[in-house]
């Protein structure tokens, strides 16, 4: 069993109904924000995030107790992301003439306004702040703004990143400090140019 977990695997591989809402709570608290900054849209984000437990419930008996629940759980949420945006791919290249803004469905569907619930943890003066910062964050590659979505926002340890993207801490660690330095660069050059 994972050190330190309030999760006991031998009852969620059980069922355990107890355990099964603990593990639900738990799991989303690991991974939403996550999920809502990668795809930011809040209903998308609820969805992926409820895919992905129910996913890990499904597949518990794949689980091996030497790896971490929580990073096992991240791995999952970021498959299924990338199934999500797979899939969006899809539809946008097989969709034939698509209007901008349809009159009858909801505005918002379109815009991409950082909701007021937006990252609990980022505390900054102003929303023209937070959008600056999330703008600049999405400008990066994929894996470094990955790496540092884990290690700032979410607060994962080099090593938890590191099984979550299959790779080395030390790899995880360059590409952190890689995204900080590009993200410094992005953000001034869209100051001089604003």
């Amino acid at each position: 069993m994972e050190e330190n977990s309030p999760i006991d695997i031998v009852k969620l591989k059980a069922k355990d109904l107890a355990e099964l809402k603990k593990f639900g709570a738990l799991a989303s608290s690991w991974i939403f924000n996550s999920v809502l900054h990668s795809v930011k849209n809040y209903q998308d984000a609820e969805e992926i995030t409820q895919d992905s437990i129910l996913s890990a419930l499904r597949s518990l008996d794949s689980f091996r107790s030497d790896a971490s629940l929580k990073t096992w759980v991240f791995r999952i949420s970021i498959n299924k992301i990338k199934d999500y945006y797979r899939y969006n791919s899809r539809q946008k290249r097989s969709a034939t003439i698509v209007p901008l803004i349809n009159e009858n469905s909801d505005q918002e569907e379109y815009e991409r306004e950082i909701p007021d619930h937006w990252h609990p943890g980022v505390q900054l003066e102003s929303k023209e702040e937070v959008e600056l910062l999330f703008w600049g964050i999405d400008q990066l590659n994929k894996k470094q703004k990955q790496a540092l979505i884990l290690a700032k926002l979410d607060k994962l340890k080099y090593t938890e990143i590191a099984e979550i993207m299959s790779t080395t801490a030390k790899a995880v660690e360059s590409l952190v400090s890689r995204a900080k330095n590009n993200l410094i660069h992005i953000l001034n050059e869209r100051r001089l140019n604003l």
